[in-house]
């Protein structure tokens, strides 16, 4: 069974001083993953191509900071 991209409108809007927006062009998903795998107990042994698979198989929200630095993650 093969996973079909999510398909959705994407959509950023301010909280504050930050920028929340389901713009997977936004998304550094390789150091993301890299961050998850150093921090998270969970993620030790988390391959790459899973975590991609992932991320391209839900709707990602990203929160970005003034810099545009990510500053959090979810994805539903």
């Amino acid at each position: 069974m093969e996973l079909l991209h999510f398909e959705s409108r994407e959509y950023s809007w301010n909280e504050g001083d930050y920028v929340i927006s389901t713009e997977r062009a936004r998304i550094d998903v390789q150091e993301l993953w890299q961050h998850y795998v150093r921090e998270a107990y969970w993620a030790g042994d988390l391959e790459f191509g899973r975590f991609d698979t992932g991320i391209r198989s839900s709707l990602p929200f990203g929160v970005y900071d003034a810099s545009g630095n990510i500053a959090g993650f979810a994805a539903s």
